[in-house]
């Protein structure tokens, strides 16, 4: 993976484009409503590129029924007979604000990124603009294909833009921009893009629940928790646990815990939790531990626990989430309408789910499971920490995601909610 600490050398890469031309359609029957086969990575109709000029044939279809889950009324998506000179002029429409907050932060900061709770970026915005522009350009740069932006997107006409980053800069700046891209964007072509915010492409709640509509034929992959593909939500890496402050799981003397903030989400909601765990704890006659400590008190407190509490904060999922799962043990997401994490179908087998209402039944599930279950629980998840739990795997998921090759990554509809 490349990343940039040349801010110039980065920005760069952003006007590397060739046209080529090439149309597809695909039009999916009324009935088909559910299923996503993006979802399960198959390949079904494939619909052949009209000209003369690209050879490969496009599956529509399954972008489609992504998008289908949130707006059933999508009818008919075709892949423009210009993308990558579409690709060009929506960079060019998009350029005063591309580099907007990473010339705003080099300027104070002498850092490209914003900064939040210690760590300074790259965030998984940054991963997916610099991953993949520097793909493109490579794989541009080595081929005279003429369909080349398909061999990396797919049927997608991807969408490079720093929102988060932006947001923090100038959130008017970020209005301005939103105004900009609705307008260029074109209505029967399926577009890609990832965002971090937990409002997803929008400034604010107050948006949340009218962007779809606006503008249904972008597949937002979202860390944060309001799209249509959930992603990863990255900070600063953490190694797999071992050594002092990692227990066997026979020898661990804590059910679970939660090492963090009782007041970062909607509704008081992390402070129900914590009600609820202490109140259960008393009836299982079991130990548990909460409170906020230091890097190496949390990682003491984790490795002495047989599962780790990870709930929503401010969006769908947490930071904490993907911290405990790079450490290589157990998280239990808590979560108020739906949950929100990425790869389900794996997720499912390496950890937890579960609102308010269904954490004292849990709890009491996991004090009953044997313990070399969830000794097998955690040793899965560092199998797959490289692979889903790392920039370079989620990367590689949403590579494999965009091809329609066997993705973990799932669609799944909207949340209807903006909590």
């Amino acid at each position: 993976m490349v990343f940039f600490s040349n801010l110039p050398m980065f920005l760069s890469l952003l006007w590397c484009f060739v046209a080529v031309r090439g149309e597809t359609s695909c039009e999916v029957a009324d009935g088909v409503r559910n299923a996503s086969l993006l979802q399960r990575g198959e390949v079904h109709e494939k619909v052949a590129m009209a000209a003369d000029a690209v050879t490969k044939t496009l599956d529509m279809k399954p972008v489609l029924q992504c998008l289908r889950l949130t707006t059933p009324h999508i009818q008919h998506l075709k892949y423009p007979s210009d993308p990558e000179e579409h690709f060009e002029e929506l960079r060019n429409a998009l350029s005063p604000w591309f580099d907007y907050a990473a010339k705003k932060f080099m300027a104070k900061t002498k850092n490209p990124y914003h900064c939040t709770e210690g760590y300074c970026g790259p965030w998984v915005e940054n991963h997916w603009i610099q991953h993949f522009l520097s793909t493109w350009v490579n794989h541009s740069s080595k081929t005279g294909s003429k369909k080349r932006l398909a061999e990396v997107f797919g049927p997608f006409i991807p969408i490079f833009m720093p929102y988060n980053d932006l947001w923090n800069a100038n959130a008017s700046e970020y209005e301005k921009m939103m105004k900009v891209l609705r307008k260029e964007l074109r209505p029967h072509v399926a577009y890609i893009t990832v965002v971090l915010h937990a409002t997803g492409l929008v400034s604010n709640r107050k948006k949340m629940m009218k962007i779809m509509d606006e503008i249904p034929n972008v597949v937002v992959l979202s860390a944060g928790g309001y799209g249509h593909v959930p992603i990863p939500l990255f900070k600063q890496p953490e190694h797999v646990l071992h050594g002092r402050f990692f227990k066997a799981m026979s020898k661990r003397k804590l059910l679970l815990s939660y090492m963090g903030s009782s007041h970062h989400s909607p509704k008081d909601m992390r402070k129900k939790m914590i009600n609820i765990v202490e109140k259960e704890a008393k009836s299982l006659g079991v130990k548990v531990h909460v409170g906020f400590g230091s890097a190496d008190e949390w990682h003491r407190v984790a490795g002495n626990s047989r599962v780790s509490l990870c709930p929503r904060g401010f969006g769908r999922t947490a930071f904490h989430l993907f911290e405990i799962l790079q450490l290589g043990l157990i998280p239990i997401h808590v979560y108020m309408d739906v949950p929100w994490v990425p790869y389900p179908d794996v997720y499912e087998q390496i950890g937890f789910s579960t609102d308010l209402k269904g954490l004292p039944k849990l709890m009491k599930k996991i004090n009953d499971m044997d313990l070399k279950e969830l000794a097998r629980m955690e040793e899965h998840i560092r199998t797959l920490r490289a692979s889903h739990f790392s920039p370079k795997g989620m990367l590689n998921q949403i590579s494999l995601f965009m091809k329609n090759e066997g993705s973990d990554l799932r669609c799944q509809k909207v949340p209807s909610t903006a909590h």
